[in-house]
């Protein structure tokens, strides 16, 4: 037994002099550097979010690829289109490198409504920043991603609020938050209802949009609105 015993042992390997031994290390930030950092991403987002209004805000150009028309039971445009850069640049890079700043923008606008601007992109930030520390951080990032969805939805007449709707929309947002957000953004621009809200910001007890009609191509592309007409 005692030699059985003794065959079990094992012998810790000689070590030359020359010899390196691996050894794991694990940093952990203290949470007022955590805390920090946090709040100067949303300083950063909120001074990128001003020029972003200064700069990037001009009137689209028409679209060069006009969709062949517009369906009623989900986003006119699909999850990659934006990568074409049509009729701009803008949507695909800032939703991809400003993803906070562009979602506001989007919920934002008049035809949605779901918050202010500065209040959207304050809240984006600071939940994105959030989701990386804590799982409850980054669940109330996701419903507040689930619920403008939701609301652009709504807005244009688009199935919402049902179990297959948030399913979709949550999986949109797990496997690629920029994606999701050019397509909203690309639905927003482009695509309107007969029935759209005045566009005016949105005002402190404000109920949200009226009940969307009829979607058409908007009138602000000659194109697309020539494209619609033939059709």
């Amino acid at each position: 037994v005692a030699g059985k015993a003794a065959g079990k042992v094992q012998e810790t390997p000689h070590l030359d002099s020359g010899d390196v031994v691996p050894v794991k290390i694990s940093v952990k930030l203290p949470w007022y550097e955590v805390i920090l950092g946090g709040i100067l991403y949303i300083i950063l987002v909120m001074i990128f979010a001003y020029l972003y209004g200064v700069m990037f805000t001009y009137s689209s150009p028409p679209l060069r690829l006009v969709p062949a028309k517009i369906v009623n039971d989900d986003f006119t445009f699909s999850l990659v289109d934006g990568f074409r850069c049509d009729p701009d640049w803008r949507i695909c890079c800032c939703s991809w490198f400003c993803t906070p700043i562009r979602w506001a923008d989007s919920v934002g606008s008049a035809e949605v409504r779901f918050m202010g601007f500065w209040q959207a992109t304050v809240l984006f930030a600071t939940l994105q920043a959030i989701s990386g520390i804590t799982i409850v951080g980054f669940v109330a990032f996701l419903i507040l991603a689930v619920m403008g969805r939701q609301r652009i939805r709504s807005a244009y007449g688009l199935p919402s609020g049902t179990g297959s709707s948030i399913f979709w929309d949550i999986l949109t947002w797990l496997f690629c938050p920029p994606c999701a957000v050019m397509q909203e953004a690309l639905q927003i621009e482009f695509v309107e209802t007969e029935d759209m809200a005045a566009k005016e910001p949105l005002l402190p007890g404000d109920d949200g949009p009226r009940a969307p009609q009829q979607q058409t191509f908007n009138s602000a592309s000659p194109a697309a609105a020539g494209a619609s007409a033939a059709a």
